[in-house]
């Protein structure tokens, strides 16, 4: 593997790494929402792309990556669509992000803020799909065994199911940040960061239709 198919592969694993996170719950505006770039569009040399690009410079595209763009990353209008307009009380404010290229292969990375009119409770929905890396680029999120908690400092590690799938819970105390990590396949992962009660945020997580956002990141069975 050539230095720049390396250094790319490190750009990547630093968007995939984002998804175990702690994001910054933040009150997004409609006028600061991002167009879309759906999956299929064939836009792979524009928007989201520039800034891989930027990062990495001209890529080597080696068989890693050809093998990689096999496989489609999920239609960022299709989740969009699946996702409701209203969650856990609060009305979805923003969306941002979609599909980003390198060379000839994508992974999609959006995120859906939602709030309440005044302003005191909000929803952070980040989407990673890793499409056709997801084999081949690390970070993996680390879910705890089903039913086990332990502690992390003030924080308190959770490993639940939710709807079926594995979940990580973190959270201190009523009112601070709770975070919710789940993964639905190798390629697919969801982190929903709120000031809701982690029982509440687990509530809403379950309220979405899980399976149908899994079935727009298809894996080998």
């Amino acid at each position: 593997m050539g230095m720049t198919t390396r250094r790319a592969m490190l750009v990547l694993a630093g968007v995939f790494l984002a998804c175990g996170a702690v994001p910054a719950i933040a009150q997004l505006t409609p006028e600061q929402e991002e167009p879309e770039t759906p999956a299929d569009s064939g836009e792979k040399r524009g928007g989201a792309d520039l800034g891989l690009r930027q990062a990495v410079g001209e890529i080597e595209v080696t068989d890693q990556v050809v093998a990689a763009s096999k496989i489609a990353p999920a239609n960022p209008a299709a989740l969009r669509k699946i996702f409701p307009e209203t969650l856990a009380g609060m009305q979805r404010q923003s969306v941002s992000g979609g599909v980003q290229w390198l060379g000839p292969a994508g992974v999609l990375r959006m995120r859906m803020a939602y709030g309440n009119e005044a302003g005191t409770r909000s929803l952070t929905v980040e989407i990673i799909d890793r499409a056709g890396f997801q084999h081949t680029v690390g970070g993996e999120m680390e879910i705890p065994p089903i039913g086990s908690t332990r502690r992390e400092g003030a924080q308190i590690v959770e490993g639940l199911e939710i709807s079926g799938y594995p979940a990580l819970a973190r959270h201190v105390r009523p009112g601070l940040t709770a975070i919710v990590h789940l993964a639905l396949n190798t390629r697919m992962r969801l982190t929903f960061t709120s000031n809701l009660p982690i029982k509440d945020l687990v509530g809403a997580v379950a309220s979405l239709d899980l399976p149908a956002i899994a079935a727009l990141a298809p894996t080998a069975q």
